[in-house]
C-alpha cells in the first residue's frame, strides 16, 4: 500500500507549493486510517525538501516514479521514499531512501 504516489515532476511542484507535507498528511489518514504526530509531518516537511533538490538533477527523468510512505506487505514497515524507473538499458530499478 502507497500513501503517496507521483512523478518527480509532480512531486516536485508539490514541495514548490509547499503542500507536500499537507497532501501525505491527507492521504496518510485516508489510506492508513490513522492520524500521524505532528513531528511526523515537520519530518515530511524538512525531509522531503531536502529530496527535492536531490531530483532536481537533469540525469533524473521527470516521469520517474515517487513513491512516499510504502507500506510493505505483510508487515508494519514502511519504505520512507522510493524512486522508480529504467536504466540506460531499460530495466526497472528502483531506489529505496531512508529518511532520517
Amino acid at each position: 500500500m502507497i500513501v503517496y504516489e507521483s512523478d518527480v515532476g509532480g512531486f516536485r511542484r508539490d514541495v514548490l507549493t509547499n503542500r507536500i507535507e499537507e497532501r501525505i498528511h491527507q492521504l496518510f489518514q485516508q489510506v492508513l486510517r490513522r492520524r500521524t504526530s505532528e513531528s511526523e509531518i515537520n519530518a515530511w516537511k524538512n525531509s522531503l525538501s531536502h529530496m527535492d533538490r536531490v531530483l532536481s538533477d537533469a540525469v533524473i527523468p521527470e516521469d520517474a516514479g515517487v513513491a512516499i510512505e510504502f507500506l510493505i506487505p505483510g508487515m508494519a514497515n514502511r519504505i520512507d521514499f522510493l524512486l522508480t524507473g529504467f536504466n540506460g538499458d531499460r530495466r526497472k530499478v528502483a531506489v529505496i531512501v531512508e529518511l532520517k
